[in-house]
């Protein structure tokens, strides 16, 4: 949350956004940018659960016999 505030923050001074409009434009912005983040998240652990049950706990492990 302190990154995407930070980032809110350094666009607003980058652009020089003063009115209202503009600062609201920016906030759905980082918004819908925080929700694209989640949602890839939810992508990228339905990903391994998927993998999961196709090859077990064993997926994508290199086996070193000494």
């Amino acid at each position: 949350m302190a990154t995407l505030l930070k980032r809110r923050q350094s666009i607003i001074a980058e652009w020089g956004i003063t009115t209202a409009a503009e600062t609201m434009l920016v906030d759905l912005a980082v918004v819908h940018y925080a929700l694209a983040l989640r949602v890839q998240g939810w992508i990228g652990d339905l990903a391994v659960r998927i993998e999961h049950e196709f090859f077990g706990d064993d997926a994508f492990t290199e086996v070193v016999k000494g």
